[in-house]
């Protein structure tokens, strides 16, 4: 079995998240197609190889592109997807957000019974965040929004 990961890191859409106090700072970026690579998993979802193997003509959850939007205490992120389909046992969407003293991860988790998904922040030890995190998936255009 084997899962493919979609993972977005906010750093490498150029952003720098120290906006002046009365201005959003915002960036794009454009994601090649066809780049996802897959790793082996167990029944249970657990990795059992890290050892990841190309997937060029994987399309769901096959990054476009992204637009990041930063003030002084909201961050937004709208990324769009080649194709973004509620199948399978579930998918999960991982976003990493970096600043000059923080550095965060958002978990969006899609599975049957709940394709909206589920978001949670972490710190990069693991820690879970009390944060407010507000998602929306949307599959007819492709897209999701944090």
């Amino acid at each position: 079995m084997k899962f493919v990961r979609s993972a977005v890191v906010v750093a490498a859409a150029a952003v720098a998240l120290v906006p002046t106090a009365a201005q959003a700072a915002g960036s794009s970026h454009s994601d090649a197609v066809g780049d996802q690579h897959s790793v082996a998993v167990d029944s249970a979802g657990h990795v059992t190889d890290t050892t990841s193997t190309p997937e060029p003509a994987s399309t769901n959850g096959d990054i476009t592109s992204i637009h990041v939007v930063n003030g002084s205490r909201v961050v937004k992120v709208v990324t769009r997807y080649r194709d973004l389909a509620a199948t399978g046992r579930g998918l999960l969407h991982e976003l990493q957000i970096l600043s000059p003293n923080r550095n965060r991860l958002v978990y969006i988790d899609a599975y049957p019974g709940r394709w909206g998904g589920k978001a949670t922040m972490r710190t990069a030890h693991g820690k879970r965040v009390s944060c407010a995190v507000r998602h929306r998936i949307d599959y007819a255009r492709n897209v999701i929004v944090v």
